[in-house]
């Protein structure tokens, strides 16, 4: 299969660094990250699928389609081992990187991040998708799913900022993606065989990926750390700018 040629900004020097945005976000939505690691390492933010200058692909959207998207672009700008840092949706495509062996991970940052959905999340995933097919507002359920609510109310400007995640990229790329993630398999038993440092931070009042998740996550890698941020919602790249930036910094350290 022919996978699309996907963009990546690429900063700094030493030791590769991806970032993976979420579904849907801004493709630079990790930028405060890769910034601030550029100086001690080469920070490279990808741009999804469908997302900023990447086409879109080919057919039917699927995550194996958009991982092999991913490895290929890495591959072909000679990145064949990288730390790798995902939010949200990112970190399902971080895991998988990790355990698809094309690209050697050297450690996994999650950030709000999931390895398996249960029946009701998959289900409003597809309830999500059939409502952006249908062309219908969802602005409004933005901040209540992705900030907590007193950072809302302080931040009128992070409410505009995730509202405008709903047209991060074409309606009809953020519904396939809503549905593979819907349909994807569970990573939870797999990450067994990680044998790399793996972070899991996630806000205590995260509405769209709760605690339990990356609960999960920890306790299925052997080499792993959960780090929870006290009230705080989804949305830790505004959130959790700086606690997120030094418990990065830690990781990259090891």
């Amino acid at each position: 299969m022919t996978h699309p040629t996907l963009f990546l900004r690429r900063t700094g020097q030493g030791r590769p660094v991806v970032f993976l945005g979420g579904c849907p976000t801004p493709w630079d939505v990790l930028a405060p990250f890769a910034a601030a690691i550029s100086s001690t390492h080469e920070a490279i933010e990808v741009a999804l699928p469908g997302y900023g200058a990447s086409p879109q692909l080919p057919g039917r959207y699927t995550l194996d389609a958009a991982r092999a998207a991913v490895e290929t672009a890495l591959l072909e700008a000679g990145v064949r081992e990288c730390a790798v840092v995902g939010f949200s949706g990112g970190a399902y495509r971080a895991l998988s990187l990790a355990l698809g062996g094309r690209v050697s991970v050297t450690g996994v940052f999650s950030l709000s991040g999931f390895a398996a959905l249960t029946a009701e999340e998959s289900e409003s995933f597809h309830q999500f998708a059939s409502a952006l097919r249908a062309g219908q507002d969802l602005r409004a359920l933005a901040a209540p799913r992705f900030l907590s609510a007193a950072f809302a109310a302080a931040h009128p400007e992070a409410v505009r900022a995730v509202e405008d995640w709903l047209t991060a990229a074409p309606g009809e790329v953020i519904a396939g993606e809503l549905d593979a993630f819907a349909d994807a398999p569970d990573l939870t038993p797999a990450l067994a065989s990680l044998r790399v440092p793996v972070i899991a931070r996630v806000g205590s009042a995260d509405a769209a990926t709760p605690l339990p998740h990356s609960e999960a996550i920890v306790t299925a890698c052997p080499d792993a750390r959960l780090e929870g941020v006290a009230g705080a919602g989804h949305a830790l790249v505004y959130e959790d700018v700086e606690g997120t930036i030094a418990s990065l910094r830690r990781l990259l350290a090891r």
